[in-house]
């Protein structure tokens, strides 16, 4: 079945500047929310949410003058400044930074024109361009040092440099790119034929990445009251913003058993009346039309075996598609949230049509502005990576892979552009904005020690003597089940008779929660042992 809803979207917005609540949460790294000095911080002249990387390079440059950003170049942190005197303040006051994610290696250091705050001014006064003059994107670039302004085809380029030039900006300060039509990622065919289509199987226990008709199930979240649930997109319900009860299936609704669980949570709209929502875009007064996420919570049914703190790992990634073919998985360990995400840096994401995907940052914290059928809104402070996706990839896990088989939560795939590859994802802490009752627990366990079994007893014995041995077992949960082979059988935790000819013993164990362990000892007859020893 195809439904075939792969929509337009009319273009991206950046929001009038306003004063955040000072009282909202600051979500920032487990570890670093003190430390990156955001609680509390005032940005009054300026549009940048709390807990976003804006925000953050606003708060570096008020303590630094000359700061202007810090990205990924080369493979390292590259520090970006206007003067060279401001580079040692700025590294020593971006510390904590590199402490929350871990980074050792020495900085990169790169002179540049304007400092953030003065990005930060002009973008502000050219976001009442947005939605008039074919102007559908403004952000600013730390890479370029520019505020950017995506544009379609058929602009007015010395239209849109008057305007800038009567508003006092540097025409230098200013870019416009040319920029494609962006769509948003769900029904794609689940039936399609696919040479590996190992995502669209039906798995369980459930992880991140699989196939959830129409869309791709995100990532397990344990929190709340109402037990064990996992993110989506809010496009793949029926109302964005509304609780329909839909019902989801993995892979696909072709079978009873197929079916997962039910919608029970899609965070309401906020309108003008919030100091993050604009009072007007595209010509128009906002009503309820803001959220910071594109997600939606979908509540197990008792039934469905799930493995909290997982994604799928399949053979390979690639920038534009990767494999399908499940091979692991990748353990949650922590989240990167937006405020420890910079240009540059690498992210993944796999989903149900295009696998495994990876690619660079290169927008941080833009604000789009969509007009579809579920009508006109505004997703808060998005994020933009070179990589691949495309129908069905909806709802995808997006991360940052810290070991080979570890990653860091990132967000939740929503969007692409074609032709690409680049996709937009909402980064976890905006989805935890728009459900602040909820706990986000979505770390894989630590898990248990492996089962370890070894067999006590000798390893020479005299000729028709009846001798005893003993199987130790560690960890794994009881009862454990034994079974002895060789050249003695049984079924206890210890094994007595007589060896007749030298030979091999063997003990296999299984505990209850089915782990496998085995032991084997090589016990030769002769007359020169002596006497049994006794065991237990």
């Amino acid at each position: 079945m195809r439904v075939g809803w792969a929509l337009a979207l009319l273009g991206m917005v950046v929001l009038p500047a306003c004063e955040p609540d000072p009282s909202s949460p600051v979500e920032v790294h487990e570890d670093a929310e003190a430390d990156l000095g955001l609680v509390g911080f005032s940005y009054a002249d300026v549009w940048a949410p709390t807990g976003s990387i804006d925000a953050y390079f606003l708060r570096i440059n008020r303590e630094v003058p000359g700061f202007s950003g810090l990205v990924i170049e080369a493979g390292k942190p590259t520090i970006l400044a206007t003067d060279e005197g401001a580079l040692p303040a700025a590294e020593q006051a971006l510390r904590s930074f590199f402490e929350a994610r871990g980074i050792t290696d020495a900085t990169g250091r790169r002179l540049v024109e304007h400092e953030w705050q003065e990005l930060a001014r002009w973008h502000r006064s050219l976001l009442g361009l947005l939605g008039s003059h074919r102007v559908v994107r403004t952000t600013i670039s730390a890479r370029k040092n520019q505020v950017m302004l995506g544009v379609l085809p058929g602009y007015d380029d010395e239209l849109l440099m008057n305007i800038v030039a009567e508003r006092g900006i540097p025409d230098e300060a200013v870019r416009l790119e040319l920029t494609a039509p962006v769509r948003t990622s769900r029904d794609a065919d689940a039936s399609a034929a696919r040479s590996n289509p190992d995502l669209d199987d039906r798995v369980r226990p459930t992880i991140g990445g699989l196939r959830v008709f129409p869309c791709t199930l995100g990532f397990n979240i344990e929190g709340g009251s109402s037990g064990m649930r996992f993110a989506t997109n809010s496009h793949c319900t029926q109302t964005f913003g509304g609780v329909d009860g839909v019902v989801f299936h993995q892979p696909d609704d072709n079978a009873p058993g197929n079916r997962v669980g039910v919608e029970t949570s899609d965070a309401p709209f906020f309108g003008s009346g919030h100091p993050d929502c604009p009072d007007s875009i595209n010509g128009h007064e906002v009503g309820d039309e803001c959220r910071w996420s594109d997600a939606a919570l979908i509540s197990y049914d008792d039934s469905v075996d799930v493995s909290k703190g997982y994604i799928a790992r399949t053979e390979s990634s690639g920038q534009s598609s990767g494999s399908l073919t499940i091979v692991g998985d990748f353990a949650i360990v922590g989240t990167r949230p937006d405020s420890l995400v910079i240009e540059g840096d690498t992210l993944h994401k796999v989903g149900a049509t295009t696998g495994w995907t990876e690619g660079t940052v290169n927008q941080t914290c833009a604000n789009e502005f969509i007009q579809d059928e579920f009508g006109p809104r505004v997703l808060l402070c998005q994020r933009w990576v070179s990589a691949g996706g495309d129908d069905g990839d909806s709802g995808s896990p997006v991360f940052a892979q810290v070991e080979e088989n570890q990653a860091e939560l990132a967000g939740i795939f929503w969007g692409f552009k074609d032709p690409g590859p680049e996709f937009v994802y909402s980064p976890i802490n905006m989805v935890k904005k728009d459900y602040p009752t909820i706990t986000f627990d979505v770390q894989a366990e630590s898990p248990p020690p492996p089962l370890t079994a070894s067999i006590v007893g000798a390893d020479q014995v005299p000729p028709q003597t009846s001798c005893t041995w003993q199987a130790i077992v560690y960890d794994g949960e009881e009862p454990y089940g034994f079974e002895w082979s060789g050249v003695l059988s049984g079924t206890n935790s210890w094994v007595n008779g007589v060896v007749s000819e030298s030979g091999w013993l063997y003990l296999d164990v299984e505990s209850d929660d089915l782990q496998q362990a085995s032991d084997s000892l090589f016990v030769e007859v002769t007359s020169e042992a002596g006497p049994c020893p006794e065991v237990g």
